[in-house]
C-alpha cells in the first residue's frame, strides 16, 4: 500500500465515527463538489473534471396532532463534465418531492409516503421529460432504541421502471 491509499483508508475510518443529528427544519441546503483532473484513482492521467452543485430545502408542515406532517422538499442540481479535453457538458435536474409522515395512533407503527416529480436534461424547458416516482416506508418501533423499517422506492426512469426494495434497522443505543 502506498501513502495515498493509507490516507484514504484513515480518512474513511475517521469519517465513520458515529454521531447524531436530526434537523427539523433545513432552511437551505447547498452542496458543491469539484473533482480533481487526475489523482491516485485516475492513474492513467485522463483529463476528467466533474462538478456538482445542488440547492434544496425541507419544509415540514406539522398537523394539529403534533405527530403527523407534510414535508415539501424542492431541489435544483447541476452537473458539469469535461472528458478528455472535449467541450464542457452541463446537465440539470429539478425535483419536487412531497412526503406525508403519519404515526398510527396507539400503535408502534409509523409510515412515510413520498411522491416525487423530477426532470433531468441538458436544458430545463417545457419539452423535458418528467419522471414520476415515489417511496413508501413503514417503521415498527420495537423499543426505545430499536426500530425496524421496510419499504419500496419506485421511479419511471428514462430506461424503464426502476424498483428498489428498502430494508433497515435503526439502533439508537447511544
Amino acid at each position: 500500500m502506498n501513502i495515498k491509499e493509507l490516507l484514504l483508508i484513515g480518512l474513511i475510518l475517521l469519517l465513520s465515527y458515529r454521531g447524531k443529528a436530526q434537523p427539523y427544519l433545513n432552511i437551505i441546503n447547498v452542496t458543491y463538489s469539484n473533482s480533481p483532473n487526475a489523482d491516485f484513482i485516475n492513474q492513467n492521467k485522463n483529463h476528467i473534471k466533474l462538478q456538482y452543485i445542488g440547492v434544496g430545502t425541507n419544509i415540514p408542515i406539522q398537523f394539529k396532532n403534533k405527530k403527523d406532517a407534510l414535508i415539501i422538499s424542492p431541489f435544483f442540481e447541476k452537473w458539469s463534465s469535461v472528458v478528455s479535453n472535449k467541450k464542457k457538458e452541463n446537465y440539470y435536474g429539478i425535483g419536487f418531492p412531497v412526503s406525508l409522515y403519519n404515526e398510527i395512533a396507539k400503535c408502534r407503527w409509523n409510515v412515510l409516503i413520498t411522491a416525487i416529480l423530477r426532470m433531468n436534461d441538458a436544458v430545463i424547458d417545457k419539452n423535458g421529460k418528467m419522471q414520476a416516482g415515489g417511496a413508501f416506508i413503514a417503521a415498527y418501533k420495537k423499543n426505545e432504541t430499536l426500530t425496524y423499517k421496510l419499504g419500496c422506492y419506485i421511479n419511471n426512469d428514462l430506461f424503464g421502471v426502476f424498483v428498489m426494495p428498502l430494508l433497515g434497522i435503526e439502533d439508537t443505543f447511544c
